[in-house]
C-alpha cells in the first residue's frame, strides 16, 4: 500500500471535507476581501495619481523659475555628466540641452580650472564653491561660476548646479573706479606733499617768532595735512581690494591679540586726548584677515576719539556666544555736539558718511570698517545714547573657519 513522507498510508490520513455552506461562506468572505483589497488599491492608485499631477506642476513651475533665470544654469551628475541646462545657458553659450545632455562635462564644456575645482570639492566634501572665468573667445566678458552641490536623503552627493553670472558690468567698474581712485590719490598726494613739506619748514624757520597761539594753527595745519595723506594711503589700500576671499589673507587669530595690536597703534591718539582704554572678556579664536580687521576697529577707535575728552573712557569686552565672536565698544562720557555730522547713527546714510572728527581725528572710519567687516561675513551695530553721552559699537564674527 502506498505510503506518504509521514509514513502513514492514505487510508489511514483523515481527509477533511467541507459541505456546500461551508464553501460557500469562505467563497462570499475571500469574494469581500478581494472587494476591500480592490477599494484600498484604487484609493492609493487615486492617491499616487493626485501626487504625480501635484509633482508634475511643481515640476513645471521649477522649470519656468529656472528657465527665465537671468544667470545660465547646469546640472551635473555625480559622475561630472551633464543632467540638465536652463534656456539662458543655451541662448548665452550657442548649446542646446539636446546635445549637452549625458555628455561628460570636460568634453562638451570647458572652462578652465572648473574640473580641478569639482575635484576639489568632492574630495573636502565641500557644498559650495565659486570661481571668475574669462572665455578666450571674449576679452571682455567676465563670468562668476557659483558651484552647489546636490545632496540626496542620507546626504551623499548627487552631483552639482553650476550658475554663470555675467560679471562683465561689475568688472569694468571696479576697473574705472581703481582707476579714479589712483588718479585722484596721485593728483592730491602730489601737492600734498609739497603743501607739508613748505609748512615744516615755514614752521621751524618761524617757531621763535611765534606765540603759544600761533604756534598751535601751525601744528594744527601740519597734523591735519598728514591725516589728509593718512587718508590717502587708506583710499589707494581699500581701492585694491574686494569682496572675495581668495585675496584676503585668511589666518587664525586670536581676538585678544588682534585688540591688543590695535591699541598699541592708536595708544598715541588717545594719550593725546586723554581717553582711557581698558580690555577685558574672554579670549576667542578668529579666522579673518588680521590686518584688514585691525584696520577696521582702528578706524572705529579714531572715529570715537575724535568725539572725546579727558573724561572719556573706552571699554573693549570680548566675548563667544554660540558660534559668534562679539566685541562691544562702550564708551562713556562722549560729547555729542549737534552742529555735528552724526557718523554714530543706526542708519546707512550715516554709515556712509565720511568721517571728519574734531580734535584732529580725520580718518575713513566706521565706512570703511564696516565695509571690511561684512567683508568677513560679520555686522556692526552702533547705539547712541546723548541724554547719557554714551555709546555702544558692538561687532559680531562668525568663529567657524568655514
Amino acid at each position: 500500500m502506498p505510503k506518504n513522507n509521514g509514513g502513514k498510508s492514505v487510508s489511514q490520513m483523515r481527509i477533511h471535507t467541507y459541505s456546500r455552506d461551508e464553501i460557500l461562506r469562505k467563497l462570499e468572505l475571500s469574494q469581500r476581501q478581494i472587494l476591500i483589497f480592490s477599494r484600498d488599491l484604487a484609493r492609493v492608485y487615486r492617491a499616487e495619481k493626485a501626487t504625480r499631477r501635484l509633482l508634475q506642476i511643481v515640476h513645471q513651475k521649477l522649470r519656468a523659475i529656472v528657465d527665465s533665470m537671468s544667470d545660465g544654469m547646469l546640472a551635473i551628475d555625480e559622475r561630472l555628466f551633464v543632467s540638465d541646462v536652463n534656456k539662458t545657458f543655451e541662448r548665452v553659450f550657442n548649446l542646446s540641452q539636446d546635445k549637452l545632455k549625458g555628455m561628460p562635462l570636460a568634453q562638451v564644456f570647458s572652462v578652465p580650472g572648473l574640473q580641478e575645482k569639482l575635484r576639489y570639492m568632492q574630495e573636502k566634501k565641500l557644498r559650495f564653491a565659486s570661481l571668475e572665468w574669462q572665455p578666450e573667445k571674449s576679452v571682455e566678458q567676465f563670468y562668476q561660476v557659483n558651484i552647489s552641490e546636490i545632496q540626496g536623503q542620507k546626504k551623499e552627493n548627487k552631483g552639482y548646479v553650476l550658475l554663470f553670472r555675467d560679471i562683465t558690468e561689475r568688472k569694468r567698474l571696479e576697473r574705472l573706479k581703481s582707476r579714479f581712485v589712483t588718479f585722484a590719490s596721485h593728483e592730491i598726494r602730489t601737492p600734498l606733499h609739497g603743501l607739508i613739506g613748505f609748512l615744516n619748514l615755514i614752521y621751524e624757520n618761524l617757531q621763535n617768532r611765534l606765540n603759544d597761539e600761533e604756534k598751535h594753527h601751525f601744528r594744527l595745519l601740519i597734523e591735519s595735512g598728514e591725516n589728509l595723506r593718512c587718508i590717502i594711503e587708506e583710499m589707494l589700500q581699500v581701492s585694491t581690494l574686494k569682496d572675495d576671499s581668495t585675496l584676503m589673507n585668511l589666518k587664525e587669530i586670536s581676538v585678544q591679540e588682534l585688540l591688543q595690536t590695535v591699541l598699541k597703534r592708536i595708544s598715541f591718539n588717545a594719550n593725546a586726548v586723554g581717553v582711557e582704554i581698558s580690555l577685558v572678556g574672554e579670549d576667542v579664536a578668529l579666522f579673518v584677515d588680521h590686518q584688514l580687521i585691525a584696520k577696521a576697529i582702528e578706524s572705529i577707535l579714531k572715529s570715537i576719539i575724535g568725539y572725546a575728552n579727558y573724561e572719556t573712557s573706552i571699554q573693549i569686552h570680548s566675548t563667544k556666544e554660540m558660534e559668534t565672536c562679539k566685541i562691544t565698544l562702550f564708551c562713556k562720557n562722549i560729547h555729542f555736539d549737534d552742529t555735528d555730522p552724526d557718523v554714530f547713527g543706526d542708519n546707512q546714510s550715516s554709515m556712509d558718511t565720511q568721517i571728519c572728527g574734531r580734535n584732529r581725528m580725520w580718518n575713513l572710519g566706521f565706512p570703511l570698517a564696516e565695509e571690511i567687516i561684512q567683508w568677513h561675513h560679520g555686522s556692526i551695530k552702533v547705539e547712541k545714547q546723548k541724554d547719557k553721552n554714551s555709546l555702544f559699537v558692538v561687532i559680531n564674527f562668525p568663529i567657524s573657519s568655514n
